[in-house]
């Protein structure tokens, strides 16, 4: 009966055809230069989330290089998203058909989301979201013995490599813990911080096994300041402003352009020194001008909150969309090759190629089991219910615990409205992770159900 489910929901995800927009298209030409030792400007960008490049080259490696690859590895991370909630659903909700029936609920909604028919780092980071809150109530279900804790914190540091905000809920979750003097022993922070930084070494330690040139210096803090420089950036700002001006030949009161100083900085200076000059902008625009900015990450943040629900089926037939999808690859390529100097000559590959070669089996699927395109977006005030839920839950059960997720939601929105804006892409995760606990916090309210304590007397992995 599982197969049986399983096989279907994957046929039902293959039917469905991509989304690609300009950072997905990015993944997928670095899955296929990255390899043959093309490690130019993207490689530095976007090295430090080079687990999910990846994942889509091990796609490509399997199935061969076509768009078809990518349609399978998105139908086989929806799955992995899917079986991950319902182990959640079966580990915290005892009522078995009420856990099947939100299971059934969250495998519609992942089905739906639209950023899980894009192949980025949205829905990798949701997929390994998911998985550490599966791992969490396995572990609370088996009292917290060790193969758990460690593979919960591992499963975390490889997250934070793929979406660093996911570090937020183990932040969260552990702060509940030590809030309330749950977590004693010493060695149980020593395990658990070596197996988180396991996870984060671990797409580092895997580079040599697939790219044959060293893996280059990689930014970090730059990508977080976007939104401080591109509302606040000046050359006055600062002395590290002041040198970008030079650099590109602005007046001190003329604003920096992001992308301007990002290449500009690289073909000068290197990704190393670069990375650390685009931050230091960044927060000389942040002391010069951090009222202004906190007014506007407010209002964006609650902009994000008020974010509308919306459900819609498309009508395009596989064809049109086929036709739609491969003029929008052609206007990346282009972009890419028009770009290409700008960035140091960043390595270009011809993505809408990719069309050129097809599976019968998924063109097949496509032609004949398509259940249409359904696209579920959940309403940024979700995270306002299941606050309210998981309160009550909290206040019955008298564990505060079951604040962890709602919380760790509403740090994602604030941190996505300073940093990035009102993009509504970058809460989605943390909404449908949201939309999980909150079936299993509902449950809890209503019985009274606490979440399940470690035992403090429990040995560690050596003895």
């Amino acid at each position: 009966m599982v197969i049986a489910l399983a096989l279907t929901y994957l046929i039902i995800s293959i039917s469905k055809i991509p989304y690609i927009h300009t950072d997905a298209q990015y993944y997928l030409q670095s899955a296929l230069l990255w390899p043959d030792g093309n490690t130019t400007f993207a490689a530095s960008w976007i090295g430090g989330r080079d687990f999910v490049v990846w994942i889509y080259f091990l796609a490509f490696r399997v199935f061969g290089p076509g768009i078809d690859s990518i349609v399978l590895a998105l139908a086989v991370i929806r799955l992995a998203t899917v079986a991950a909630l319902t182990v959640f659903c079966l580990c915290l909700i005892p009522e078995k058909i009420w856990a099947v029936a939100a299971s059934l609920a969250l495998a519609a909604g992942v089905l739906g989301l639209p950023l899980m028919n894009i192949p980025a780092t949205d829905n990798v980071g949701l997929m390994l979201g998911a998985v550490v809150l599966a791992l969490w109530a396995l572990a609370a279900r088996a009292s917290f013995s060790w193969p758990f804790v460690l593979s919960f914190s591992f499963f975390a540091g490889v997250a934070y490599t793929v979406r660093a905000e996911s570090l937020l809920l183990l932040l969260v979750i552990l702060a509940l813990y030590l809030a309330k003097g749950a977590v004693r022993p010493r060695s149980a922070w020593l395990y658990g911080s070596v197996a988180l930084l396991a996870g984060i070494a671990l797409p580092s330690a895997m580079w040599v096994t697939w790219v044959p040139t060293p893996k280059p210096a990689v930014y970090g803090s730059a990508i977080g300041v976007y939104r401080p420089i591109a509302d606040f950036g000046s050359a006055n700002n600062g002395p590290a402003s002041a040198q970008m001006g030079k650099m590109l030949g602005i007046d001190s009161a003329q604003s920096i352009p992001y992308w301007s100083a990002v290449s500009t900085s690289y073909r000068l200076l290197g990704p190393r020194e670069s990375d650390r000059l685009i931050t230091s902008i960044g927060l000389e625009a942040i002391s010069v001008s951090w009222p202004r900015m906190l007014r506007s990450g407010a209002d964006d943040f609650m902009a994000l909150l008020r974010t509308p629900g919306v459900v819609t089926m498309l009508s395009q037939s596989p064809d049109a969309r086929w036709v739609e999808l491969r003029k929008e690859l052609t206007e990346l390529d282009e972009y890419r090759r028009a770009s290409s100097e700008q960035f140091g000559n960043d390595a270009v590959y011809p993505t809408a190629s990719l069309l050129d070669v097809r599976l019968k089996a998924v063109d097949w699927i496509q032609h004949h089991l398509s259940v249409g395109q359904l696209e579920i977006s959940l309403p940024g005030w979700w995270l306002l219910v299941s606050l309210a839920v998981s309160v009550a839950a909290a206040i019955r059960s008298r564990d505060w615990l079951w604040l962890a997720v709602p919380l760790y939601g509403l740090a994602v929105v604030a941190l996505a409205a300073l940093s990035q804006g009102q993009i509504y892409r970058y809460i989605a995760p943390a909404l449908l992770l949201n939309a999980a606990w909150t079936f299993v916090a509902l449950f809890a309210a209503v019985r009274s159900l606490a979440f399940a304590q470690p035992r403090t007397e429990r040995s560690s992995p050596v003895g």
